[in-house]
This record gives C-alpha cells, structure tokens and sequence, in this order.
C-alpha cells in the first residue's frame, strides 16, 4: 500500500506539472499587439469590419476620436436595402455579407439624407469578393466598381471615400500584380500595363481623398500616404 506521504507528493507532482506546462503554453503564444487608432480606423474604413466600442485610442486625436465614435453608433442604426441572394452556397453568402458591410459603412460615414440607396447602390457596384486569396483580380474588381460608380456619379456626396478606397485597392492590386509579375503568372504585357495604370491611378486618388471634408477619410487618407500598404483581410 502506498503510503499517505507518498500519494500526498505524488499529487503535488502532478500540480506541479501542470503549473509548467501552462506557464510553457502561455509563454509560447504570440504576442497580441494592441491596436492602434489608425489600424482601427482602416479596419473599419477599407475592410468595413465592424468596431466595437472597446477601450478609448488615446492615440487618435480627440475630434477624430469623437467623429469615429459618432460613426460607429451611426452603423449601429443601418438597415441594409440589398436583398439576400437565394443561393445558399457558403462563398455566395459570405460575399454577400461584405457587401452589406460595405453599404453600412457608407452610411455610417454619410448620415445624409437618401444615402441609404446611394450605400446600396454603391455596394452593389463595388461587389466584393468572398477572398481574393493572393490573385489581383480581387482588389481589381472592387477598383474598378468603384470607378464605375464614379462615372456615373461623378458629383455624389460620397466621391471621396470611393477615391479612398481606389486608393487604397490599388495598392492592394499592385502587391499581387508584382508577384503575378515575378512568377510569371498571366498576360506579361497586360500586368505590366495594369501596373502603371494603376501607379497613376493611386497618385490622383488619394491627395483628393486627403483633401476630403471627412475628418475620417481625411485622417486615414493621410495615414494611407505615410504608410501606402494593403494589410488586408482578404
């Protein structure tokens, strides 16, 4: 029979145990940074991810922190116009949800009058993809339903944001065009024409987006010239 000293350090061992392997999964997770004010402010702008109230972002200025909070509860009003596709197929939905993500980020950066069928209609447009998984022809097509919008609107009181996010899709595209590039992936002559299209296209976008009204789009605008990278989701 076991002894009750015995048991008793076998059970201490045990406890010990796994203190050290706990202590050894923490101390193997990586590191969460925190957030900072502008990559919340693009993650809500050009990603259309929806921001919780979290804690305040001493980091942003206090009337661009006031204008984002004002923004978030706006979003928090929205009722999308976009009727649900009735293809149930996974990819179809989570697209789907994108664009509606996009409709109620345009409405809660424009509380206007009728900008509820001017965020659906824009949306619809722009018509994101479920991923772009690496090939420019997702930021490509976002990109160019913007444009098209802008042909048709070309006075519309949300032409700013639109050049916000060509801006920023641009940049987007050009990363993977430049890989599409280098492993020669595709048309040669057309990526490299694209390329160049687009290098122009991003010089005349963003300093009319900086210029915005928006507090908002001028302030990741701004950030958007200081630091020109994609950091997606897609």
């Amino acid at each position: 029979m076991i002894s009750t000293s015995r048991r008793d350090r076998a059970a201490v061992a045990v406890i010990l145990t796994a203190i050290l392997i706990g202590a050894v999964a923490v101390a193997a997770r990586p590191r969460v940074l925190r957030e900072t004010g502008n990559e919340r402010l693009r993650r809500s702008l050009l990603w259309w991810l929806a921001s919780p109230e979290g804690p305040p972002l001493p980091d942003l200025p206090a009337d661009v922190h006031q204008a984002f909070s004002e923004f978030r509860a706006t979003t928090l009003t929205h009722r999308s116009r976009l009727r649900r596709p009735a293809d149930r197929d996974f990819p179809v939905q989570a697209a789907f949800d994108k664009k509606q993500a996009l409709e109620r980020t345009v409405h809660g950066l424009f509380p206007l009058r009728g900008i509820e069928s001017v965020a659906a209609e824009f949306a619809d447009r722009v018509s994101p993809a479920y991923e772009w998984e690496g090939n420019s022809s997702g930021p490509l097509g976002e990109l160019n339903g913007a444009e098209r919008f802008l042909a048709r609107y070309p006075k519309t009181p949300i032409r700013q944001y639109a050049l916000l996010l060509i801006a920023h899709r641009s940049i987007c595209a050009l990363d993977a065009l430049e890989y599409e590039l280098k492993y020669e992936r595709g048309d040669r002559a057309w990526n490299i024409a694209q390329q160049a299209r687009l290098r122009q296209l991003f010089s005349k976008a963003l300093p009319e987006a900086m210029l915005s009204d928006h507090l908002l789009i001028r302030s990741v605008a701004v950030d958007l010239e200081r630091s020109p990278k994609c950091l997606g989701e897609n």
